[in-house]
């Protein structure tokens, strides 16, 4: 805020200013998801990930491409990229939580079901709740 009222005044240094400030925002909202994958390969799964949060996710990028690709106005490339990186990322989300699931499977072992959980690189039988 203090920038916006000290740079003002400075229409060049404040329209590289305005640039950086749209870029820097524009790259961060693309990398949301980022930290998001990686904890769920760390954990190789995707628990506490809820289904509708990527399904609304899937659907904003839906658009947000549609809307970019398909305006009459001009879209800058730095948004288009932007939102192809982040619509890859949550892709690549939908495709851990198919793989994931929610960390727990339930396999049969003797004509017992089982409940396995995931943890490092095998499945290790969960503590019965009797």
């Amino acid at each position: 805020m203090v920038l916006e009222l000290l740079l003002a005044p400075m229409p060049r240094i404040y329209s590289a200013y305005s640039s950086f400030i749209g870029y820097a925002g524009l790259a961060v909202e693309a990398i949301l998801p980022v930290p998001q994958i990686l904890a769920n390969r760390r954990a190789r799964s995707c628990r506490g990930f809820r289904a509708s949060v990527l399904i609304n996710w899937l659907l904003g990028d839906s658009m947000k491409l549609l809307w970019f690709f398909t305006a009459t106005s001009a879209i800058p490339w730095s948004f288009k990229l932007c939102a192809m990186f982040q619509s890859c990322c949550d892709s690549f989300l939908g495709l851990q939580f198919s793989m994931y699931g929610t960390g727990e499977d339930v396999t049969t072992v003797k004509d017992h079901n089982v409940a396995m959980q995931r943890a490092g690189g095998g499945a290790y039988p969960m503590a019965s709740q009797a």
